[in-house]
C-alpha cells in the first residue's frame, strides 16, 4: 500500500517537474524571439535613417546648385543694368532727385522718330507768297516757320526772304542763364537725351546762354503768333486816335489816370471785340470810365472798353474777335463822345497802337 502511494507520488512529482520545464522553455523561447525582434527593428530603423539622410543630401545638393546659378544670373542682370545707367549719365546731373526721376525717363516717340536730328530746307519767299502758303507746302504749322526764323514782326516778311524750314513742327527756345538740358527738356515734357539728339548735340556738351534749341512738337501760342503777324488785335472802332497811350487825363484834375488810348467817335458807333475772350466785368456806373466792359484773353491779356452808351454782352460770356459788344457814348468823365480802349498783359499796361 505504502509502496503504491510512494510510486504515485513519484509520478506526480515527475509530471509537475516536466510541466515546469516546458513552461521555462516556452518563456526562454519567447524572450529569445523578443530579443531578435528588437534587434531586427533597430537594424531596420538604422537602415531607413541612413537612406533618408542620403536622399535628403541628394535633394539639397541640386537646390544649392540652383541657388548658385540664380545668384550668378542676378549678378549678371545687375551688372548689365549698372552699365546701362553709366552710359545714360549726362553732362549736368539734375539738382534734385525729383528732377532726376523726371529727366531719366525718355518720352515715348511719336509715329515719326522725333529723336532723330532735325533737318532744314531753305525756302526763298516768292512774290505774293505768305507764311501760311509756305507752311502748307511743307505740311507745317505757320507758327513753326515764324518761330524757327525768329520773325518778330510781319513787316520783315517780303519777297526774297530766306526761310529755314524744319522737317517737323516745333519752336526755337533761347537758352537763358542757369538753364540746363535737363531743365529745358523737363519744362517741355520730353527727355533731355532726346532734346540733345534732336539738336545734333552731345548730351554731355555744355550749353551757353543765347544759343537756340529746337523743341519738337511744341509751338508758340496763337496769341503770340497773331501779335507778330499783326492780327492779334483789331481796332475796336474805325476812328482816329485822339489821346495816345499813357496820356489819358482826368478832365477835372488833368492828372494822367488811365493807361489807354481814346478814339474820336460819334454816339452809337458799334464797338467790336478787339480779341476773342471772355467778358470778366460789366459796370454801368464806373466813376471815370462810365459804362464799360472788361475782357480776359489767353496769355494774360486783358482789354477794357470805356465810355460806352450801350452794352450788348454779359459777364462770363464768350466773345469772338470782331463781335459787337456795345456802342460808343459819353458816359463817365468825358466832355465828348469817345471810346476808351486799354490793353494789359499780366497787369502790365501795353500800347494798343503797337498791336493794330
Amino acid at each position: 500500500m505504502d509502496k503504491r502511494r510512494n510510486s504515485y507520488d513519484d509520478i506526480s512529482s515527475h509530471d509537475r517537474n516536466s510541466e515546469n520545464g516546458r513552461m521555462h522553455r516556452m518563456i526562454r523561447v519567447l524572450l529569445s524571439l523578443l530579443i531578435i525582434f528588437l534587434i531586427l527593428g533597430s537594424a531596420a530603423f538604422l537602415v531607413f535613417s541612413f537612406r533618408g539622410d542620403v536622399s535628403s543630401n541628394a535633394a539639397e545638393e541640386p537646390d544649392a546648385e540652383l541657388e548658385q546659378q540664380e545668384g550668378e544670373a542676378a549678378r549678371t542682370v545687375r551688372e548689365a543694368l549698372s552699365e546701362q545707367q553709366d552710359d545714360a549719365l549726362q553732362e549736368d546731373p539734375p539738382p534734385d532727385e525729383e528732377e532726376q526721376q523726371a529727366t531719366d525717363v525718355e518720352s515715348e516717340p511719336e509715329e515719326d522718330d522725333t529723336s532723330q536730328g532735325v533737318q532744314y530746307t531753305v525756302h526763298v519767299l516768292q512774290e505774293d507768297e505768305q507764311i501760311e502758303d509756305v507752311a502748307g507746302r511743307y505740311g507745317l504749322d505757320p507758327r513753326t516757320v515764324v518761330s524757327v526764323n525768329q520773325i518778330s514782326a510781319s513787316d520783315v516778311i517780303a519777297e526774297g526772304l530766306e526761310l529755314r524750314i524744319p522737317d517737323r513742327d516745333g519752336k526755337l527756345y533761347t537758352i537763358r542763364a542757369g538753364d540746363s538740358l535737363s531743365r529745358i527738356a523737363h519744362a517741355h515734357g520730353m527727355g533731355y537725351i532726346t532734346l540733345a539728339q534732336v539738336n545734333g548735340m552731345d548730351p554731355n556738351a555744355v550749353i551757353h546762354p543765347g544759343r537756340s534749341l529746337f523743341i519738337p512738337r511744341i509751338t508758340m501760342s496763337m496769341q503770340e503768333y497773331q501779335r507778330i503777324m499783326g492780327t492779334l488785335v483789331l481796332r475796336p472802332v474805325q476812328g482816329p486816335v485822339i489821346t495816345p497811350f499813357g496820356e489819358k487825363r482826368n478832365p477835372i484834375t488833368q492828372e494822367i489816370e488811365y493807361p489807354g488810348i481814346e478814339f474820336d467817335v460819334s454816339v452809337g458807333t458799334p464797338v467790336r471785340a478787339a480779341v476773342s475772350g471772355t467778358v470778366s466785368g460789366v459796370l454801368n456806373e464806373h466813376e471815370g470810365l462810365g459804362r464799360y466792359v472788361e475782357m480776359t484773353h489767353d496769355d494774360g491779356y486783358v482789354t477794357v472798353y470805356g465810355h460806352l452808351d450801350q452794352v450788348n454782352v454779359s459777364q462770363g460770356q464768350r466773345v469772338n474777335q470782331g463781335d459787337v459788344i456795345g456802342s460808343s457814348g459819353s458816359t463817365g468823365m468825358t466832355l465828348e463822345p469817345v471810346l476808351y480802349f486799354s490793353m494789359s498783359r499780366n497787369g502790365v499796361p501795353q500800347d494798343p497802337s503797337e498791336f493794330f
